[in-house]
């Protein structure tokens, strides 16, 4: 399946599952960048069909996460360091850092298992002379 055939079945899928309004540019940020990650740790051009709904449930959790950062108090806010004794916390200001900073296993939870059967070998070939 191609990647823009991929965003929309997730964001039918989003629909049914995610009752909670969200930005439709914050969905396809987050949609995007799952299948980004999700591409890149497969070694493939191209989503399988089984994990489309797998994708789903790892796009949900983001937007959850987005959710209750942006019903904190301090929305949009992270904690980027906390000093001991000077008991200075710093926040950063983009959410869109916990995808940049977060491991793969964070931000697949328990889907890492089911998409390495998907994943195929990096193949190095040997410099030409």
């Amino acid at each position: 399946m191609d990647v823009e055939a991929a965003v929309t079945a997730i964001k039918n899928n989003i629909g049914m599952i995610n009752r909670t309004a969200v930005d439709i540019a914050i969905l396809d940020f987050s949609i995007r960048e799952v299948i980004d990650r999700v591409l890149l740790y497969l070694n493939r051009s191209d989503i399988p069909e089984q994990l489309v709904r797998p994708l789903t449930g790892i796009t949900d959790g983001v937007l959850k996460k987005y959710t209750a950062n942006a019903k904190s108090d301090r929305p949009n806010q992270a904690i980027s360091s906390v000093s001991d004794n000077g008991q200075s916390v710093s926040y950063s200001d983009n959410l869109a850092r916990y995808l940049v900073s977060a491991t793969d296993d964070e931000i697949f939870g328990g889907f890492t298992k089911l998409m390495n059967r998907f994943r195929r070998p990096t193949v190095v070939y040997p410099e030409q002379l």
